[in-house]
């Protein structure tokens, strides 16, 4: 959902009222009042403030929407498993939802690979069927240590399969600076480019 695709039921005035109030940019409008409430000094204590997650709906996700919903679109009915690796609040998300809605008839089970225990890894793996499975590796720096040796276990366990890679992985990192080692291990894998998502700037994974 888009708020520059509104409902019919808010007239266009309305919306530019809206957006005037909430614009695209965190640090002014009405979100200037919720800088103090999200202050965070970053990871590399830089000061920045928290706040760029507040106008995801507004900028549409920082321009990542259209990608996404065409990915979802193109690949409706695909997958029966979808895991998604990361750490700390790069899985949260997944398992607020995974708790919240549970699994429903004709969608994906959601699965959290956060964890190097020998055991909990096959115990996943034992629970999925690799051909019908979508690993989502999230890493805003795509350097996590944890989450690339995860992505690394999950792809040689599709390579033993003998499955095509580039339909089973997907990455949600920075490409800004082409840093992220987790994408450049995709890409040097046959996972291709249009399968790695920017990392909204500014957002805490958690976001």
């Amino acid at each position: 959902y888009s708020l520059h695709n509104y409902p019919p039921h808010i007239s266009p005035a309305e919306m530019a009222e809206f957006k005037t109030k909430y614009p695209p940019d965190p640090h002014s409008g009405e979100w200037k009042r919720a800088e103090e409430l999200w202050a965070d000094k970053g990871e590399e204590g830089e000061g920045i403030k928290d706040t760029r997650w507040l106008t995801l709906p507004i900028d549409e996700a920082q321009g990542q929407l259209k990608k996404i919903l065409n990915f979802a679109h193109q690949n409706k009915g695909k997958y029966n498993h979808i895991v998604v690796i990361g750490m700390g609040g790069s899985s949260r998300p997944a398992d607020v939802i995974r708790g919240v809605l549970g699994t429903k008839d004709g969608f994906a089970k959601i699965h959290v690979m956060e964890n190097l225990d020998e055991e909990e890894i096959k115990e996943i793996l034992r629970s999925i069927d690799l051909k019908k499975t979508l690993f989502i590796s999230i890493s805003r720096s795509g350097n996590t240590s944890e989450t690339m040796a995860l992505t690394q276990i999950a792809y040689e366990e599709i390579k033993k399969a003998g499955i095509d890679p580039k339909e089973h992985f997907i990455a949600i990192t920075s490409t800004s600076k082409r840093e992220s080692k987790l994408m450049q291990f995709l890409l040097q894998n046959n996972v291709p480019q249009e399968n790695i998502f920017e990392h909204p700037e500014q957002v805490g994974g958690r976001y």
